[in-house]
């Protein structure tokens, strides 16, 4: 039974371009699938309304500010009622001030023991000296070489003796250390030497003229 003239069947089975199966055509398949898709239709959303008046009277309006103020009492604040502090009766406890210069070890040369500890002297200065911080290397066998300053103190006086005294300073040598021992980076310690100066005030240069006697 063949197809009914003038039916889609019949047209499609007319057909003789294989290529229209693979390419959109109006003619093939895809022609009623989205060649001849409807157009898009848009519904605004845009839209007025009529005025409305309120519902509520107006001797309803302010009900709930009001109920609110009826069920939550303010009461006064208790900080008032507290005394003012008085910092006149507060005693603090004296700052402890050093009594002379000292030094501390940091970085890895804080393991290491010192054989003979430091006494540094106290510098005399007009004004309170910032620390010295020296960087040093000390070699397996307790010695030092190649200080380096690192922050000066405000005194050249005092930084030369920081390094007079980091040249002087001899530490533990370590378990196995000698001085056949290859000279590697990982067989040195390597810190920083800090020195607290203790100042003391400067001698008076002229003293006062004596009274003549009477």
């Amino acid at each position: 039974m063949g197809a009914p003239p003038g039916s889609a069947i019949a047209e499609w089975l007319e057909i003789e371009d294989p290529a229209l199966f693979a390419l959109p055509d109006p003619r093939a398949f895809s022609g009623l699938a989205w060649m001849t898709a409807p157009a898009l239709r848009h519904q605004s959303v845009d839209w007025t309304e009529p005025p409305r008046w309120l519902t509520r009277s107006v001797n309803e309006l302010g009900w709930a500010f009001a109920e609110f103020v009826r069920t939550n009492v303010v009461v006064p604040r208790m900080l008032a009622d507290k005394p003012a502090p008085q910092p006149d009766k507060v005693t603090v406890p004296p700052l402890p001030l050093p009594v002379r210069s000292n030094l501390r070890l940091e970085g890895d040369l804080a393991k290491r023991e010192l054989l003979t500890p430091l006494e540094l002297q106290s510098i005399t200065n007009t004004e309170m000296l910032t620390d010295t911080v020296v960087q040093v290397c000390v070699s397996p066998l307790g010695v030092p070489f190649a200080p380096v300053p690192l922050s000066s103190s405000g005194s050249p006086e005092a930084d030369r003796e920081a390094l007079e005294l980091v040249k002087s300073v001899r530490f533990k040598p370590l378990a196995g250390g000698n001085s056949t021992s290859p000279r590697s980076q990982a067989a040195f310690t390597w810190g920083k030497i800090i020195f607290q100066w203790h100042t003391l005030e400067m001698p008076a240069t002229n003293a006062p003229a004596a009274k003549p006697e009477p």
